[in-house]
């Protein structure tokens, strides 16, 4: 028997996807397997699913990460997956510089390949990546974008952050 989810607005987020955009059955059973969790991790850090914010999916996702092992790590794409499904109802644009990784996460539902150039530091390659967005139509100028960073071993550096920045 299968549990029911510990709050009902994730079955009714889960069939407004399938209702208005017809995501695929996978994509549904993986999306509420993730949102379940995230509710059960907020749960016992007594928080709620509807009362979570940015820096509650950040200390998740950083937290899953952590929880990975070396055989099964922390993909790009099950970090897409993650912030597709726990996101808000914007657009996810996800930079890389490889174009297997931008074929690949096209597939995800509600993200956006971006493919960019990420050489530089953060600031460098976030303007590169706001301005390609606002050329294109995607954001309006002036736009703040928060750029995601997480690489599979967390080592401490520059390649894992959060960064807020206006385009």
């Amino acid at each position: 028997m299968v549990e029911p989810p510990p709050d009902p607005s994730i079955e009714r987020f889960l069939d407004t996807l399938w209702i208005e955009q017809g995501v695929a059955r996978n994509t549904l059973a993986a999306y509420r397997s993730d949102l379940v969790l995230f509710a059960r991790a907020l749960t016992r850090d007594g928080r709620s699913l509807p009362a979570a914010n940015a820096g509650d999916i950040q200390e998740y996702l950083a937290a899953r990460h952590r929880a990975g092992t070396p055989r099964k790590a922390f993909s790009a794409r099950t970090q897409a997956r993650l912030l597709s499904a726990l996101r808000p109802r914007v657009p996810i644009y996800a930079a890389t510089d490889q174009p297997e990784m931008s074929r690949r996460l096209a597939l995800v539902w509600g993200v956006v390949p971006v493919l960019a150039d990420l050489s530089g530091d953060v600031s460098e390659a976030a303007s590169r990546i706001g301005q390609m967005l606002v050329a294109r139509g995607s954001i309006p100028a002036s736009s703040v974008i928060l750029l995601v960073s997480i690489t599979p071993d967390l080592a401490r550096g520059p390649s894992n952050f959060l960064k807020l920045q206006r385009v």
